[in-house]
């Protein structure tokens, strides 16, 4: 064998080295975990393996164009959450464009799908199970804006609202049932996200109330939670001059009645309250006193939820609660047949904003993320929805989607 033909042979068995030596990339499908766990009163539900999807450090979703918004929740002028009956959607141009990062293999989320979003990083999607509801459902959690979603058992429930204090722990509110002027509800805990839940108050619907328990009677509007200790459950009961406000200080567990002033200018009235939000110790809880008109009232707190003082002005002709969107302590939004009224020294006075687009009774939704910059959802006769934003704190709109 020749010198030339000898060092040939030597550098290709060096490229053959050193190929086999590289590193190669692979992939592996996600697990999909089966695990039907029964649900015991006084445990945890069992975990289920977290099913998660892959994600890229620069995902591609799809764009869905005009999508027909059922919910929306935005965190600043570009960084957004929709929902519609079969899609999870994402906005990064303040609701110009809205890209599809739903889950796999569900195919249609129903307007009974609850949605919950903490920031623009991390959601959470309740389906009830369709076939009994007193059996567990499922739950579907991100942490990275969609780009992967896992699953774990969602307590059993006819739907229900969340209530995230940090990215780990949360609170579900399940609905168990109405009838006859009332509404069951059982309170579970989390500490890792969803993955386990904590039974901490659930009732037997119909049965005997003891002491700390939370009344059937009365409808339930929501839920809030301070911290993992302080909590409270608002709605309404056809009761003159009572505010329906119950807390807990030890994580739902035990609830207490919330007595607190309601405003006798007047007269006898049925009130209705809303989930308080917090900005550090201080509140802001919506409560409309319905009379020969509805007022909204907002009330305050400024130790945490301890005693909560209504605002000294209403606003008339108010009716939905659900309709007031408070940035901080002092600044805030409420819709009120055909207008905005606006705060911004806490609801001690409010001024009228008149929008350029005539809303009207097709007002659904309405979401601000500072004193300019809002989005509002509507729905017309025939369900069809369309989204709008200002710049300016409500004056001047834009149609994002007809």
């Amino acid at each position: 064998m020749n010198k030339n033909l000898m060092i040939a042979l030597s550098l290709g068995l060096l490229i053959l080295a050193a190929v086999s030596c590289s590193p190669q990339e692979t992939t592996s499908a996600p697990v999909v975990d089966t695990l039907t766990p029964s649900l015991e009163s006084t445990a945890t539900l069992p975990a289920q393996l977290p099913t998660e999807l892959p994600s890229t450090e620069s995902p591609s979703f799809p764009v869905v164009d005009a999508p027909q918004l059922l919910s929306m929740r935005f965190f600043d002028q570009a960084n957004g959450w929709g929902m519609t009956s079969a899609n999870v959607l994402r906005t990064e141009d303040g609701g110009t464009t809205w890209f599809d990062v739903s889950l796999a293999g569900v195919g249609d989320l129903g307007f009974g799908a609850a949605g919950y979003f903490y920031d623009e990083s991390h959601g959470w999607l309740a389906i009830s199970n369709p076939m009994d509801p007193a059996e567990p459902g499922r739950l579907f959690r991100t942490s990275d804006g969609g780009a992967s979603w896992a699953e774990s058992v969602l307590p059993p429930s006819m739907g229900g609202r969340f209530s995230f204090v940090d990215p780990t722990n949360g609170f579900f509110m399940a609905d168990l049932g109405a009838g006859a002027g009332s509404n069951w509800v059982g309170i579970y805990s989390t500490t890792d996200a969803g993955v386990n839940w904590t039974p901490g108050y659930v009732p037997e619907p119909g049965m005997p109330e003891g002491e700390g328990a939370l009344p059937g009677s009365g409808q339930k509007s929501g839920m809030t939670f301070l911290d993992t200790s302080r909590g409270w459950v608002t709605g309404n009961i056809p009761m003159d001059n009572f505010l329906y406000l119950y807390n807990s200080s030890d994580g739902g567990s035990t609830w207490n009645e919330q007595a607190g002033p309601v405003p006798t200018d007047f007269g006898s009235v049925f009130t209705g309250s809303y989930p308080p939000v917090f900005f550090g110790e201080n509140g802001i809880m919506p409560v409309t006193l319905v009379g020969n008109v509805i007022n909204l009232v907002i009330y305050t707190s400024d130790d945490g939820g301890t005693t909560w003082i209504p605002a000294p002005a209403p606003v008339a002709n108010a009716g939905r609660g659900e309709l007031v969107d408070f940035i901080s302590p002092t600044d805030g939004f409420a819709w009120a047949t055909g207008r905005f009224a606006v705060t911004s020294d806490g609801a001690q006075s409010w001024d009228t904003v008149t929008p350029s687009v005539p809303f009207g009774d097709n007002f659904m939704a309405m979401d601000f993320v500072d004193t300019s910059t809002g989005w509002v959802l509507t729905m017309n006769a025939d369900s069809h929805t369309s989204l709008y934003s200002t710049s300016d704190g409500g004056t001047n709109w834009i149609t994002l989607i007809p």
